[in-house]
C-alpha cells in the first residue's frame, strides 16, 4: 500500500484489515507537523505562519478564522488517524514508533498524552544532527514498549554548534531558495533512518531467537507417580 491517501475512501479499512491479518510486523509513523509546529509563531497579522494552536488548546486555538480554521482541521484529523493506527498496532501486538519535532504540539494532545502515560508506548528524545542532519532538530519518538529504543537517545551537548561536526547548527527559520527552512528538514538523515530500523531488527532478532530456544528445548520429564 504506497501512494495511498489516508482520508480516500476504503483505505483505512483496507489498512485495518491487513494489520489484523498478521502480515503487518512494524509501523514507522511520521504525522506531518505543519500546524502543531513550534516554528508557527509569527503575529496574526503577518505574512508568515502564524500560530494556530496553544499548550491551552492544542486542538486549535478558539478564535480561528479564515484558512487557518482548515489547517488545523487538516492537522486535527491527521493526529486522529494516527492514533486509530496505532491503537490498531497495540491490539494486534504490530510495533510502531511515530516522530515528531519534540516541541511539537501533537504531543500536547490528550490521546497522545495518554499513549505515553500508558504500557504500551515510551518516548525517546534524540537531536538529528548527530545523525547527520545539518539542523539540530530535536526529535520525540513515540515507540512500542516491545522495542528497545534507548540506541537511539542521542543528543548534542551545545545549542549553536554540533558536538558532531564541530561546525554550528543551520538554523531553521525562514526560507532559503524560497522553501522554508523547516521543510527543508522534513527529509531524515540516513543514520537515523538506519538506526531506526535497526531496533527493529533487533526486536525479530530476539523474538526469533526465542522461538528457537523454545523448540530446541526438550520436554521435562515426568515425575512418575507415587505407589
Amino acid at each position: 500500500m504506497t501512494g495511498l491517501d489516508i482520508f480516500g475512501k476504503d483505505v483505512l479499512k483496507s489498512l485495518f484489515r491487513l494489520m489484523a491479518s498478521g502480515r503487518v510486523l512494524g509501523l514507522a509513523l511520521a504525522t506531518p507537523c505543519g500546524s502543531f509546529s513550534a516554528a508557527r509563531r509569527a503575529p496574526r497579522e503577518s505574512r508568515m505562519p502564524s500560530a494556530v494552536r496553544s499548550r491551552t488548546f492544542p486542538w486549535g486555538l478558539p478564535d480561528l478564522d479564515g484558512p487557518d480554521v482548515r489547517v488545523a482541521e487538516v492537522g486535527n484529523s491527521l493526529a486522529k488517524v494516527t492514533y486509530r493506527i496505532i491503537s490498531h498496532a497495540i491490539r494486534h501486538r504490530i510495533l510502531f514508533t511515530l516522530e515528531n519535532p519534540a516541541t511539537s504540539l501533537l504531543w500536547q494532545l490528550p490521546c497522545f498524552v495518554r499513549l505515553l502515560r500508558g504500557p504500551h508506548a515510551r518516548a525517546t528524545i534524540l537531536d538529528q544532527c548527530q545523525y547527520g542532519a545539518a539542523c539540530r532538530k530535536r526529535t520525540q519518538i513515540a515507540a512500542s514498549t516491545l522495542l528497545d529504543t534507548s540506541m537511539l537517545c542521542r543528543r548534542c551537548g551545545q545549542r549553536g554548534l554540533c558536538t558532531r561536526t564541530r561546525r554550528p547548527h543551520v538554523v531553521l527559520s525562514g526560507k532559503e531558495g524560497g522553501v522554508w527552512m523547516t521543510g527543508s528538514a522534513k527529509v531524515y538523515p540516513s543514520g537515523l533512518c538506519t538506526s531506526v530500523a535497526q531496533t527493529f531488527r533487533a526486536y525479530w532478532a530476539r523474538a526469533y531467537a526465542d522461538q528457537a530456544m523454545s523448540a530446541l528445548r526438550p520436554s521435562l520429564p515426568t515425575r512418575p507417580a507415587n505407589t
